[in-house]
């Protein structure tokens, strides 16, 4: 009886050690990118360029796991699947800061061309290879990662909204302080 019970509470306790672990969040950026974008914390503007840059470098990583002819089709979906996730987080973060930034009175106007810029190639390309991967020879590889990359093509174009919503209210204060100045 006393067994059954100790075996019952290691059970319990595995189980909620499992969900604990499968809670965690893998972060998309690596160390050096964390540290590059605590020495511009207080920097908006700079600290949009990063993160711009990075999202450009997840980008090339999803196009790179989707050449590499060396993998099977399901290993490059896992794979594309990853790398379409990792993007999918930066472009959060990236909207996620756009919103702080807006509570800002800072004149944000450049980078926020970037970031339109950057999410009209983003939705092209992701775009395109939403189209490549579902023909139906590539539909071993596409049921790894279709999901996460409907998402993925859902953060990039709420991104664009957000960041063309911002720069419009930005022109328009812009316009403001200009006729005040006259």
């Amino acid at each position: 009886m006393r067994a059954r019970a100790q075996a019952a509470v290691l059970l319990l306790l595995a189980s909620l050690l499992s969900a604990a672990s499968a809670q965690v969040r893998h972060d998309p950026l690596t160390e050096a990118e964390t540290d590059q974008l605590r020495e511009v914390s207080q920097d908006p503007a700079a600290k949009l360029k990063l993160y711009i840059l990075f999202a450009h470098a997840r980008i090339e990583a999803v196009e790179k796991a989707r050449a590499d002819a060396g993998l099977s089709p399901r290993e490059r979906g896992q794979k594309l699947h990853a790398a379409l996730e990792d993007l999918e987080s930066l472009m959060d973060e990236i909207s996620d800061n756009l919103e702080s930034f807006a509570k800002r009175e800072q004149d944000m106007r450049k980078p926020l061309r970037e970031v339109i810029s950057m999410d009209g190639d983003f939705t092209a390309r992701l775009g395109v290879l939403k189209q490549q991967a579902s023909a139906p020879a590539q539909a071993a590889e596409y049921q790894e990662f279709q999901f996460i990359l409907d998402d993925t093509l859902d953060s990039v174009k709420g991104d664009n909204e957000l960041a063309r919503d911002l720069l419009e209210e930005q022109n328009q204060a812009a316009e403001r302080k200009k006729h005040k100045s006259k």
